[in-house]
C-alpha cells in the first residue's frame, strides 16, 4: 500500500479534537464525517454556496459556525449554503443559478479527491463571469495523481501549467499581510495567524510561491518561506481569492482564520492593488520583520 493511500485511510478515520477556547496545536488529519443540519439563513447581505469540496457539509469545518455567527466578524449579513452542492458531483450551471449565491466557495476539492470535470469548470467560469465572486482554499488545484483540478487555476489567476504538491508541506505559523489595508485583512493583525489545518499547497518544483507562479493574480499575503500565500484576482466581472492553507478546518475558535474567511466572502476589493508595487519592495517587508 502506497504512503498516499495510507494517508487517505488516516483521513477517513481520524477525529477532530477541540479544547475549550483553543485549537489543538497538532490537530488530527481532516476526515469526512456526517453532515450537520443546515441552519436558517441570514436575511439580506451576501449569500455563499460551498461547491464540490472536501468533506460533507459543515462537519469538522467552520461553515455552520460562520453562517450562524457572522455578526462577530462584520456588519455585512452572511449566509452560507454548505449542504446542497457541497458533495454534489456533476453539478451544472443551472444548479449554481438555482443556489442564488453571490459567492462560490471551493474548499480543498482535490483533498477530497473531487476531480472536477471540464463541464463543471466551464459552469463555474460562466457563473463567475456573470458577476459572482470566488473563494478557493488549500488543495484547490491538485492532489497528484488522484485529483487534477488545474483547469480551475485560470479562474483564480493562477497557473495551470505547474505541478502542485499533495498538501504534505507544513504551513508557516503566520502570513505577512503585504497589503494590510486590503479588505481581506479587515480586523486581522499583521501577521495573520494560520489557524485551521496547518498544511499548504505549493508548486512542486521549489515548494514555494513566487511571483512567477501566478498568472494575473496579485499576491497580498505571503509567509517569509513562501509556503503560505494569499492572492486576489480581479477578472473584471468578478474577483477571486485564494489561500494556500485551510482556514475553514476548525470550529470557529481560530478567530483570525474565521475572520479571513468572512472577509474573503464579503469583500470585493482593496485600496491599492499589490500588483502596483515591485516585488523587491514586497520582499523588503519580509526583511523588516
Amino acid at each position: 500500500m502506497s504512503p498516499r493511500h495510507v494517508l487517505w485511510i488516516a483521513l477517513a478515520v481520524c477525529t477532530l479534537t477541540v479544547r475549550a477556547g483553543a485549537r489543538e496545536t497538532n490537530p488530527p488529519l481532516p476526515k469526512s464525517g456526517g453532515d450537520a443540519p443546515q441552519l436558517p439563513s441570514a436575511t439580506g447581505g451576501v449569500h455563499a454556496v460551498v461547491v464540490s469540496s472536501w468533506g460533507e457539509g459543515s462537519t469538522d469545518l467552520v461553515w455552520a459556525y460562520l453562517h450562524q455567527n457572522w455578526a462577530l466578524h462584520g456588519s455585512i449579513p452572511l449566509s452560507i449554503d454548505y449542504t446542497s452542492l457541497h458533495d454534489q458531483n456533476d453539478f451544472t450551471l443551472q444548479d449554481l443559478e438555482a443556489s442564488g449565491a453571490d459567492v462560490v466557495i471551493v474548499s480543498n476539492p482535490a483533498g477530497g479527491l473531487r476531480d472536477w470535470s471540464a463541464a463543471e469548470v466551464a459552469a463555474l467560469g460562466t457563473y463567475a463571469q456573470a458577476g459572482h465572486n470566488l473563494v478557493g482554499t488549500f488543495l484547490l488545484l491538485q492532489y497528484p495523481p488522484e485529483a487534477d483540478n488545474r483547469a480551475l487555476a485560470p479562474l483564480w489567476g493562477l497557473r495551470s501549467d505547474l505541478s502542485y504538491s499533495d498538501g504534505s508541506d507544513p504551513a508557516s505559523s503566520t502570513t505577512a499581510n503585504l497589503q494590510p489595508g486590503h479588505c481581506l485583512f479587515t480586523g486581522i493583525a499583521d501577521p495573520l495567524d494560520t489557524g485551521g489545518y496547518p498544511y499548504v499547497q505549493v508548486p512542486s518544483d521549489d515548494r514555494s510561491w513566487e511571483p512567477g507562479d501566478v498568472a494575473g493574480a496579485s499576491i497580498v499575503g505571503r509567509s517569509a518561506d513562501g509556503r503560505n500565500i494569499v492572492t486576489t484576482y480581479d477578472a473584471g466581472s468578478y474577483s477571486a481569492s485564494y489561500i494556500s492553507f485551510m482556514p475553514e478546518y476548525q470550529d470557529g475558535s481560530a478567530f483570525e482564520a474565521t475572520q479571513w474567511l468572512y472577509n474573503a466572502i464579503v469583500c470585493t476589493g482593496g485600496a491599492t492593488p499589490v500588483s502596483d508595487k515591485t516585488w523587491g519592495a514586497i520582499k523588503n517587508r519580509f526583511l523588516d520583520r
